[in-house]
């Protein structure tokens, strides 16, 4: 028996996008209903969301258990007042990509240079497209 990924929200189903099966993508994302609308877009392109994780402790909690089966990462920087560089710190040893989503339009965080960048609020197309391309700009 495998394990299932913790989930915040229950009823992710078995819709999918072509050639996103089994794509797991662990998410971030401290606002509740932008958290809910990311997992379910993921959903519905057929990727496998790995929580989504509320705050910086579950977020890292998850990176921990689930890195090595990651297949990307989509992290809020900014987790109520604390930044994601931890998760990215757990994720790199893996070489998991991060694509990294901000209000913010610049950030001199050298952990927030590694990656993709998304500036909020996230366009849905280009997070789907970044993702099929591996999560990979050419910045990490």
């Amino acid at each position: 028996m495998t394990s299932q990924p913790d989930r915040a929200f229950p009823g992710f189903g078995e819709k999918g996008g072509p050639g996103n099966a089994g794509r797991r993508i662990l998410l971030v994302e401290d606002a509740p209903i932008v958290a809910l609308d990311l997992a379910q877009l993921l959903d519905q392109e057929g990727f496998e969301v790995v929580g989504p994780a509320l705050n910086l402790d579950e977020g890292m909690r998850l990176a921990s258990v689930h890195g090595p089966g990651l297949d990307w990462a989509v992290l809020d920087f900014d987790l109520g007042g604390r930044n994601a560089t931890p998760i990215a710190d757990i994720l790199s040893q893996w070489r998991i990509p991060i694509i990294w989503c901000s209000g913010f339009s610049e950030n001199a965080d050298p952990a927030f240079l590694r990656g993709a960048h998304l500036q909020k609020p996230i366009d849905h197309a280009q997070l789907v497209t970044l993702l099929r391309q591996g999560g990979r700009t050419g910045l990490d």
